[in-house]
């Protein structure tokens, strides 16, 4: 029997690994992207629901996302309504496994819980639809909360490689508020996550699952790691921007971890490949 999933924003940093890794385990994969190509269906496709009839998938991973300003505007679309545009689908269709990307975001911060701007609003108000259909529509929904990701051929631009360019430049690195705590997680290890619930036949009891170690890394270890690798990091930590919402320490610690998931990828090891240091497996003091 054919495995077939779906997948949106499959041509995003996490969607085309996701979609590598699934092809590499004998996947068949529909990919619905905002534009139509070739080999991807729109989001707003009139007809994407003969598309996912037509295709017959036992999974769909929703990844599509909005951020910034767009998650107000245009970005809902990408953000709830096609994910609920799934559902219903699904709803009428057995045995469909729906696995969704949160984020940490959504949960807000220790001290001010709860979604912070539109991207995270919008993202915790699927998690009140993924509720829904798993309970009264009988679709097995999941929700995983995704941490900051690294990893490679990354275009982003995000911490680790613009820290990365810096070291290797001698530029100073302009972070965030100093006392800052948050999760890393190698892009492989999420996909890794998610093609783990996938191919799983069993159904787990909750809906929410977090995908990241339980450690959390500050400005200060970062830059230790860096002095270790032997790449001294210049920082500033310019004073915060009071319109917004800081996450200081994540809200998401009281989140089981999807169970039989570990991650495999260190980032001491990434940053020795990036930095081409010659000893790739190289550990240092709590950062293995």
């Amino acid at each position: 029997m054919i495995k077939r999933m779906v997948i949106t924003g499959a041509s995003g940093f996490l969607g085309r690994k996701l979609h590598e890794m699934a092809l590499k385990q004998g996947w068949k994969v529909l990919c619905i992207n905002r534009h139509a190509s070739s080999d991807s269906v729109s989001f707003d496709a009139p007809d994407l629901e003969t598309y996912l009839s037509d295709f017959a998938p036992r999974v769909i991973v929703h990844l599509a996302a909005s951020y910034g300003n767009e998650a107000g505007g245009p970005g809902l679309h990408a953000n709830l309504l096609l994910p609920v545009r799934l559902l219903q689908w699904a709803a009428n269709k057995n045995k469909i496994r729906f696995i969704a990307a949160g984020s940490f975001w959504q949960m807000g911060d220790i001290s001010n819980p709860g979604p912070v701007d539109m991207y995270s609003a919008s993202k915790q108000s699927l998690t009140v639809f993924l509720d829904y259909y798993r309970r009264c529509q009988h679709v097995d929904c999941y929700q995983l909360i995704l941490s900051s990701s690294y990893g490679p051929n990354d275009p982003r631009g995000k911490l680790i490689d613009y820290l990365a360019d810096s070291a290797k430049l001698g530029k100073t690195a302009t972070l965030g508020y100093q006392d800052k705590q948050f999760a890393l997680t190698d892009v492989r290890d999420i996909a890794n996550a998610i093609m783990l619930l996938a191919s799983s036949k069993e159904a787990l009891p909750q809906l929410t699952y977090k995908v990241r170690s339980d450690e959390l890394w500050s400005f200060d270890r970062l830059i230790s790691l860096f002095a270790q690798l032997g790449y001294p990091l210049l920082t500033s930590h310019p004073l915060s921007n009071k319109s917004m919402i800081e996450i200081v320490r994540p809200n998401d610690g009281h989140l089981p971890t999807l169970p039989g998931w570990t991650s495999r990828y260190h980032l001491a090891d990434y940053l020795c490949e990036r930095l081409s240091i010659s000893n790739t497996r190289r550990r240092t003091d709590g950062h293995s």
